[in-house]
């Protein structure tokens, strides 16, 4: 694992984005839990999206949570998991605009909006600083 905050040589951040499971930090130091999923089957597909993760699956995470949003297209939260998985693919574009997405759907100031913020961010960088090499 790369320590986060870790930059490569040209200044862009290259620490992982956290699993898609973890608590969520808060710039005040606090950390709050990911919101419980109301819908048992969108919390199924989330889990196994997050077993996927886990194991490094992200084509099979993602796979689970396009069809959660089929489901419930106004889950924020799973907006922003499938950024996640979109920006360990590599695919920092499309992470970027799946993160403004969730924005639009999670509170603002909760630890999901500063983890989209955050994630925009880091997206944005690599998208500058590392040639996309023709993926999606």
């Amino acid at each position: 694992d790369t320590p986060a905050g870790q930059t490569d040589g040209s200044g862009v951040d290259v620490s992982p984005v956290s699993p898609i499971d973890a608590p969520q930090s808060i710039p005040d130091g606090r950390t709050e839990p990911p919101p419980p999923l109301s819908n048992p089957a969108l919390g199924a597909l989330v889990g196994r999206a997050q077993q996927f993760s886990q194991q490094g699956q992200w084509d099979l995470a993602a796979a689970e949570l396009e069809r959660g949003l089929r489901i419930a297209p106004q889950a924020g939260q799973v907006w922003l998991l499938l950024a996640e998985a979109r920006f360990q693919q590599g695919q920092y574009a499309q992470a970027s605009q799946l993160s403004r997405r969730a924005l639009t759907l999670v509170p603002p100031g909760s630890g999901l909006a500063y983890r989209a913020h955050d994630l925009i961010s880091r997206a944005s960088g690599r998208q500058d600083g590392i040639p996309d090499r023709g993926r999606l």
